[in-house]
């Protein structure tokens, strides 16, 4: 998905993935969480940062807990924030997009070679689905966690 900004631009770039940020270490005031730019998901030009500065105008850390999370879209302007606890700082980072999307990481291949995941665990790790075409979309990739969601109607 890297690169979407830049070849349709900012006004042009829709939403195509959601991410979650979890933090696995305690949360502290300077362990160096997430930064984030609210608003910036509807931004049509880059944010503005003033001469000298890292980060843009308004860009601020969320008040966190241990153990919270922390959901954006892939337009949200989010940066790392600087540690200065002394301490690791350990993060699960996820994201679940389109599955046309080039993955952001590569599935472990070990994972991914498992027989024994189910089709849904197929499907939420990128288990390669392709139609005879080539193409993924509308692929038969998508109907185990489809059938699901319609059977808890």
């Amino acid at each position: 998905m890297y690169g979407v900004t830049a070849d349709l631009g900012f006004a042009h770039t829709p939403r195509m993935a959601i991410k979650v940020a979890h933090y696995l270490t305690p949360v502290t005031g300077d362990c160096g969480l997430t930064m984030f730019l609210p608003g910036s998901h509807l931004l049509t030009e880059e944010p503005r940062i003033l001469a000298g500065a890292a980060d843009p105008i308004g860009a601020l850390t969320p008040e966190l807990k241990d153990g919270d999370a922390v959901l954006f879209e892939n337009r949200t302007w989010h940066a790392s924030g600087i540690n200065l606890s002394g301490l690791p700082r350990i993060a699960l980072m996820l994201q679940y997009g389109y599955r046309w999307l080039q993955p952001v990481d590569a599935p472990a291949t070990d994972l991914l070679a498992d027989p024994a995941l189910s089709p849904i665990e197929r499907q939420l790790v990128g288990m390669p689905d392709r139609n005879p075409d080539g193409s993924l979309a509308k692929g038969a990739g998508a109907a185990p966690l489809r059938s699901w969601w319609h059977s808890m109607e």
